[in-house]
C-alpha cells in the first residue's frame, strides 16, 4: 500500500501485510489512523471510505497469501524435481 499526497507525491508505502487500520474514530466520525510498516499516519476518510479500504485491503491480503503459498509450491517442486535429479546422477555415476 502506498500513502499519496493530494498532488500524487509518495508519503509512505509498505506491504499489505503490514498495514493495519483502525477507527473511524468516534467523536471525529471522518478520522481513521493507518499503520504502514509501524509509523501511524491519520487519514479523513468517511466511513464507507473506511469500509472500502478496509476490504481493499483484506482482499490484497489474500491475494498476497496466494502468490506466496504457489511461490512456496512451485519452489517445493523445484526442490523435488532437483533432489531427483541428483539422485539419477548419482545412480548412473554408481553403475558406471
Amino acid at each position: 500500500m502506498t500513502l499519496l499526497t493530494s498532488y500524487g507525491r509518495e508519503i509512505a508505502s509498505a506491504s499489505v501485510d503490514q498495514v493495519r487500520l483502525s477507527g473511524p474514530v468516534p467523536l471525529s466520525r471522518d478520522l481513521t489512523f493507518a499503520s504502514l510498516d509501524g509509523e501511524r499516519y491519520s487519514l479523513r476518510l468517511d466511513t464507507p471510505a473506511h469500509e472500502r479500504l478496509d476490504h481493499a485491503l483484506g482482499d490484497a491480503r489474500e491475494q498476497a497469501a496466494k502468490v506466496r503459498e504457489a511461490a512456496g509450491r512451485q519452489s517445493q517442486s523445484v526442490t523435488t524435481r532437483e533432489r531427483s535429479t541428483r539422485l539419477a546422477s548419482d545412480r548412473r555415476t554408481v553403475s558406471t
